[in-house]
């Protein structure tokens, strides 16, 4: 399993996005985004209903370094109070300490990642593919996002969009 460096800079993060890995069911992610890979955070256990069903703006692009990022000021005070708990568990938390906190987060090196797709799709939502050396994670977030979704992949994976 791989895992972030403490002195990755964060390029930006997404909140609020389903993700599915292989069989796994779609649950709600925050991907924070780094010079050297892309960091997928659980912030809800719960079964996802569907991205169109009411989620807010949720990036932050630009974010200073990693080593002592406070989290929490990165991404805590945009989200909605069902998940704020999980959210709050992760401030003053640097990028290797939230990948050891839950076994369910999980990293993907930039060498890792084959190709990005990041593209529209119907009923207001878009969505994001990551073809890996081990499989594809499929994303989904709001339509609203999607042009500040492809400026944040594009800062370091743009070679890879498809």
């Amino acid at each position: 399993m791989y895992s972030p460096d403490d002195k990755e800079a964060v390029d930006g993060v997404v909140m609020k996005v389903q993700v599915m890995r292989k069989t796994d069911t779609a649950r709600e992610h925050d991907i924070i985004f780094t010079d050297r890979g892309v960091l997928f955070v659980l912030v809800s256990r719960a079964l996802m209903v569907g991205a169109r069903h009411g989620i807010p703006n949720g990036i932050s692009s630009g974010i200073g370094g990693a080593l002592g990022i406070v989290i929490r000021a990165a991404i805590g005070p945009a989200t909605p109070h069902t998940n704020e708990k999980a959210r709050e568990k992760y401030g003053g938390l640097t990028l290797k300490q939230i990948m050891e906190n839950d076994e369910n987060n999980f990293y993907l090196p930039h060498l890792s990642i084959n190709a990005v797709a990041v593209k529209k799709r119907l009923m207001g939502t878009c969505g994001m593919n990551f073809e890996t050396t081990e499989g594809k994670i499929q994303c989904e977030f709001p339509k609203d996002l999607l042009n500040e979704v492809r400026e944040i992949v594009n800062v370091r994976l743009g070679s890879r969009l498809s």
